[in-house]
């Protein structure tokens, strides 16, 4: 076999890996900031920082020890990976997935037409709909053009991030100095820190794919870590600004595009309006091409062949329907009940099963794999 140079072996095991998980994840997990708002910035400038921490610690272990079962089941995607980690109760799972799926897309829904309509005038439906329209473009074109775009545009929303932070802090300062030194902790915040972390968690199956090129344990386990740290470390910058604009943050649907247009900087304020667009249609594109990889799965078994290309598009298409349907419940009930319930359901069908098997296999042999992993079974 080629010897691949360390270089290109971390590019593919670390930065990879972290990229499409921030791409997918972020749209969902705080591309409105409503959610760092709701699980964090509401339980005070100290109290959010801890939660935060301990998201990311959670997140870390369940990414992790997720893509050394991954490595060591040979399953990359979520339903041979079930199907091996609980047997026959991955229909459960199943469950679950799909009904966070159509939460998760109703409010990236929602907030597109919000964020489209304060910048460019257009009319929240329209917003919506336009979201619903690039992202099942994508669906059609291919597993190829879901994964290019997702990792493209990461680099473009990461580069709106650093402006985003960088006029913020300038503008917001010595507000976000002053609320750190009252050092505010609210009750609930750990909680509600495991709370996000277990929403978050939904993500995880979504980009199981991108650990088929681990070759060892530490690769997988690394990988895992270094990927939650960087998913979590914009949140936590967009939690000072937020914590500096308590009260009046708690209240709005779409808090970054609300502080940004706080800084009465238009272009900043555009910028930001198509990167974060970009987010959602990439958030909605992973999840809706995760279940169309899970169909194909199912399809395959059944009649030795994919599913037509049109089948994923009408896939799409009904996903995206039935989620703005659901969108109108409004953003924030959906964050604050939606999120919180489904993510009680991910602890005992996913984050239990996954840190007890994962440990077992995570102490054993190092580096050894079972016969199912080796095409034995």
């Amino acid at each position: 076999m080629p010897v691949v140079p360390p270089v290109a072996r971390i590019i593919r095991t670390i930065v990879m890996p972290a990229a499409i998980f921030q791409g997918v994840g972020i749209g969902g997990g705080y591309g409105s900031g409503r959610e760092l708002v709701e699980y964090f910035t509401k339980y005070g400038a100290i109290g959010g920082i801890q939660a935060i921490v301990l998201a990311t610690v959670v997140l870390a272990i369940v990414l992790a020890l997720s893509f050394e079962l991954c490595r060591w089941f040979g399953a990359y995607d979520y339903r041979k990976f079930f199907r091996a980690l609980i047997g026959r109760y991955w229909i459960l799972f199943e469950v679950v997935y799909f009904v966070i799926f159509l939460i998760v897309l109703a409010v990236i829904a929602s907030a597109s037409g919000t964020i489209l309509n304060g910048q460019f005038g257009m009319a929240p439906w329209a917003g919506t709909i336009l979201f619903m329209a690039i992202t099942a473009t994508l669906i059609f074109c291919g597993r190829e053009w879901v994964l290019r775009t997702v990792t493209a545009w990461t680099i473009v929303l990461n580069l709106s991030f650093i402006a985003y932070f960088f006029f913020a802090f300038r503008e917001f300062g010595p507000n976000i100095l002053a609320a750190l030194q009252e050092g505010e902790v609210r009750a609930g915040w750990w909680v509600s820190g495991f709370n996000y972390a277990l929403i978050c968690t939904v993500v995880v199956p979504a980009v199981f794919f991108a650990a088929r090129d681990f070759e060892t344990r530490t690769e997988a386990l690394v990988s895992g870590c270094v990927s939650a740290t960087l998913f979590m470390l914009p949140a936590l910058l967009f939690h000072f600004v937020f914590a500096s604009l308590m009260p009046d943050v708690s209240s709005i649907p779409v808090p970054t595009y609300w502080s940004i247009a706080l800084m009465q900087m238009p272009l900043l304020l555009s910028l930001y309006t198509v990167a974060i667009f970009g987010a959602f249609v990439q958030t909605g594109a992973g999840f809706i091409q995760g279940l169309n990889e899970r169909l194909d799965g199912w399809w395959s078994e059944a009649h030795q062949t994919s599913l037509p290309r049109s089948s994923h598009l009408v896939v799409a298409v009904v996903s995206l329907i039935v989620s703005t349907a659901l969108s109108q419940v409004g953003i924030i009930t959906l964050i604050a009940r939606g999120y919180t319930t489904m993510a009680w359901f991910l602890l005992f069908v996913f984050v239990i099963p996954v840190v007890a098997r994962g440990w077992r296999v995570v102490l054993g042999p190092r580096d050894a794999l079972p016969g199912a992993s080796r095409g034995e079974a």
